[in-house]
């Protein structure tokens, strides 16, 4: 069992100009056997927090607790949780050979000899490191280390995976199987697991539930469905999502939603609008190609193909926007395009906070 639980949770560094906050009041649970992506831009604060909850950074303010125990004052020999860790930085034993930096977690556990040998096999064949299980750090490559370093954390089979960006020098093709296998061990084994990732990819694939950090804060808990549909926030809207979310300009009169460049929107907009302006926010997976429509109506400005779907940058007047249609689709630069938002597909944000409006 491995659960952890955050409340208040500070960190701050002391810095030429005074103190520098990387964290600031962090309430977040993880459930025992959940998977939970720490998902943000770099320098927001996620791996700190990480470093926090494992017992390699003090903690500023605030409490941790694994179980209901608290351990802000314990080293990580003393939280008595069964946690392995996986780094950016690999942290290889340069002395011993990829094989032994596998086995080594398992001696010291006293693991016997016969499950640790099937149990770095199994490994190997996960992270595709078979062939240089008897090289050393040396000779690898960036992405073969970081893969040793991951196998290393797996292969312990612990209460918890604590894992920072551990996928950030693998190539594409590698990573996608790599997810693959890493989402498959998390529902045979279904330990705790905090991921920390600045690739929403990663996180959108694995995490049963993803947080959201920006400039040392939560943004935002939740699921795919709750992050794509009603982000909390313009950050949030803006950060989730290829292409992200669209977000405009807009204010309601007389019933409708008007935006730049004389669109309008038949929507009644937000129950009470505030007094500093609205954004209006729609994915652009959520435009519907109209050629009767005459509200939302704009000129092609880029086409751009994805694969099995093209992605259209449009504008009318001062407003610009993304609308995403199927590959077969072949408007070219220069047409007009109407389109329709599909029912209750957009949402509303106060311009003056950047938060979402029931």
């Amino acid at each position: 069992m491995a659960e952890l639980q955050m409340r208040g949770v500070a960190k701050t560094y002391a810095g030429r100009g005074g103190e520098v906050r990387a964290v600031a009041d962090l309430d977040l649970d993880v459930a025992d056997g959940e998977f939970l992506a720490l998902l943000g831009p770099s320098g927001c604060g996620k791996s700190s927090t990480l470093r926090m909850i494992v017992g390699l950074e003090e903690i500023s303010a605030g409490e941790i607790a694994f179980d209901g125990r608290r351990v802000n004052e314990l080293s990580p020999q003393e939280r008595n949780v069964n946690v392995a860790m996986g780094f950016e930085n690999y942290a290889l034993y340069p002395n011993l050979t990829v094989r032994g930096n596998l086995a080594f977690p398992l001696e010291l556990a006293g693991v016997p000899a016969a499950e640790a040998a099937g149990r770095i096999d199994r490994i190997a064949s996960l992270l595709d490191i078979g062939a240089i299980l008897d090289s050393r750090p040396a000779a690898l490559s960036g992405g073969q280390q970081q893969r040793v370093s991951l196998g290393r954390a797996l292969v312990r089979e612990p209460a918890a995976f604590i894992l920072d960006e551990v996928m950030s020098h693998v190539d594409a093709q590698l990573k996608f199987r790599m997810i693959d296998e890493l989402g498959k061990v998390h529902r045979e084994v279904g330990r705790t697991t905090v991921y920390v990732t600045h690739d929403q990819l990663e996180a959108l694939a694995l995490a049963d539930r993803i947080a959201v950090m920006h400039e040392a804060r939560l943004q935002q808990v939740g699921t795919r469905q709750d992050l794509f549909l009603r982000p909390a926030n313009t950050f949030v809207a803006g950060f989730i999502g290829e292409p992200a979310m669209n977000l405009l300009p807009c204010e309601v009169r007389d019933g409708e939603v008007r935006l730049a460049g004389g669109m309008r929107l038949k929507h009644p907009g937000p129950a009470a609008a505030p007094a500093g302006g609205l954004i209006l926010g729609f994915r652009p997976q959520h435009l519907v190609p109209d050629p009767a429509a005459e509200d939302l109506r704009a000129e092609v400005k880029v086409r751009e193909y994805l694969g099995e779907r093209v992605v259209y940058s449009m504008a009318a007047g001062d407003a610009a926007f993304k609308a995403v249609a199927p590959a077969a689709s072949a408007h070219r630069p220069g047409a007009a395009l109407g389109f329709a938002i599909a029912p209750g597909r957009c949402v509303f944000f106060d311009a003056k906070t950047g938060l979402l409006l029931d």
